[in-house]
């Protein structure tokens, strides 16, 4: 049975997905829940999407001692102090963009990037992308080169030619079985999903949300308040549903074996590097109701050992979550703020739902070095040397402009004083160069790191040495090791 143990979660998680984006929309949007409830369903089935978040934090120190019950001592207090100044200024920005292929998801296009702001100035960030051909990465504020991987190289390496392999085939295969998802019991999942929400959202205020463009959508605010035991509930109840509901099992099986005899059939499974014995012995265990049964039991086990786990975590944690999330005239959520308490730590989360189903630009980087890392990995070590060396030297220029940086720095020298002493001489050292003569900083620190990254290795051995013709000699005073005669010692009259 072990052959389809691998796909079923995946079926699993595919059957709860469908369910819930084919749940219906609310027939009407006069109260406070069928809003929202229409607001995550459209968001949720979104094809096209770029979406902001930001993320700023605060330390709470006393809630540090009420919940271990262990007092901090001043040194510790102050450290926080010293570093809530910081945190006041410091803000975690993502965006996230998706322009999604149905027809074939495997060219589907998206972006992730990542920015930490200090002082609403970027100190650090990333550039994740995916489109048809590539997946690359970058650092905008610090490198001028783009790392990238041709994603047909990539599969290549796994004997994997994805731009022959047929995936409409199998969305088509998905769609079909969707009729079938008529036999789960979609009320059980719904109505416990009401019954859970329905008190919980209330109407907040009108409000004036600004988008990326810099346009503004006026909104309703609708309000969530919830705790991590109140989550835990939810995914329970689910759960438990799930695994009562033959409806849902029997989606699973069908849709699995549909999946698995195509491939059987048009022999695609060799391009999976599967076996044929293996999809045989899968689409048996698939057709037998009873084995599939046991199977789809194992993954309740699974479900259940994690979510003792996360349990685990809420008694550790004092977890709440205040939600306000921003609805438009059209029931389309556009905007998400959240508080959550986490006891030490308080968070504020921030989502901004720029668009949604409409054309994504996504930000490109054409000026950028394109670097291929699969053929730098073949390259010598001198000439993979050259080309880091060159990215560090261009990121020690970006780093003297970066104002974040600038105004890091200088907020440190402004909280010196608030540190321990223990602790901030180093720190001081530190930002007092930087501020001091910020060029001759940055470049020593570079000269540093390439010096670095030239030196060889202590342990790095001559490849013209014989090391196996090395002949040891232990004197020991003119006593040749290898004249001891051990057994001539009695160990016991020794201890």
């Amino acid at each position: 049975m072990k052959n389809i143990k691998v796909v079923l979660p995946v079926i699993l998680v595919l059957a709860i997905v469908l369910i819930g984006g084919g749940a219906y929309y609310a027939k009407n949007y006069a109260t406070p829940y069928n809003r929202w409830e229409a607001s995550i369903w459209k968001s949720y089935n979104a094809n096209q999407a770029d979406m902001t978040y930001k993320v700023s934090y605060n330390l709470v120190p006393e809630k540090y001692e009420e919940f271990t019950g262990i007092a901090l001592a001043e040194a510790d207090k102050a450290n926080i102090e010293f570093a809530n100044e910081l945190l006041k200024k410091s803000i975690l920005e993502m965006n996230y963009k998706l322009d999604w292929n149905k027809a074939n998801p495997i060219d589907t296009k998206m972006q992730y990037s990542m920015v930490l702001l200090y002082d609403n100035n970027i100190l650090a960030d990333a550039v994740a992308s995916m489109d048809e051909n590539d997946i690359s990465i970058t650092m905008p504020s610090l490198i001028t080169s783009t790392f990238f991987v041709n994603k047909a190289e990539l599969f290549k390496t796994m004997n994997f030619d994805y731009k022959s392999f047929d995936f409409e085939k199998y969305v088509k295969i998905i769609e079909s079985q969707k009729k079938n998802l008529a036999k789960a019991d979609k009320k059980a999942y719904m109505g416990s999903f009401e019954a859970f929400f329905k008190d919980k959202v209330k109407k907040g205020e009108k409000i004036d949300l600004k988008l990326a463009d810099g346009k503004t959508v006026k909104c309703t605010e609708l309000i969530v308040e919830m705790t991590f035991e109140d989550y835990m509930k939810l995914l329970k109840e689910m759960k438990d549903i799930a695994k009562k509901d033959a409806g849902l099992r029997e989606y699973v099986r069908g849709l699995a074996l549909a999946i698995a005899e195509e491939m059987l059939s048009s022999k695609d499974y060799e391009k999976l590097s599967l076996t044929k014995e293996d999809l045989e012995k899968a689409i048996e265990e698939l057709k037998d109701a009873t084995a599939f049964e046991e199977d789809f039991s194992e993954l309740f086990i699974g479900l259940d050992e994690m979510f003792a786990q996360m349990d685990t975590m809420a008694t550790q944690m004092d977890l709440t979550y205040i939600m306000k999330y921003a609805v438009d005239s059209s029931n389309t959520m556009r905007g998400l703020t959240m508080d959550m308490d986490m006891g030490f730590v308080k968070a504020k989360y921030e989502l901004i739902i720029n668009s949604l189903n409409k054309k994504v630009d996504f930000a490109s980087y054409p000026d950028n070095k394109k670097i291929n890392i699969m053929e730098m990995m073949g390259k010598g070590d001198e000439e993979v040397a050259k080309i880091t060396e060159e990215i560090v030297k261009n990121a020690g220029d970006k780093i003297v402009n970066n104002k974040g940086l600038d105004s890091l720095m200088k907020d440190i020298m402004a909280n010196i004083n608030k540190l321990p002493e223990e602790s901030r001489a180093s720190i001081e050292a530190i930002a007092s160069e930087f501020n001091n003569n910020k060029e001759k900083f940055v470049k020593d620190m570079i000269d540093q790191i390439i010096m670095t990254m030239s030196a060889p290795s202590p342990y790095e051995m001559s490849p013209d040495y014989n090391y196996e013709d090395m002949e040891y000699n232990y004197d020991m005073d003119g006593m040749d090791y290898q004249d001891i005669d051990l057994d001539s010692y009695d160990l016991d009259s020794m201890q």
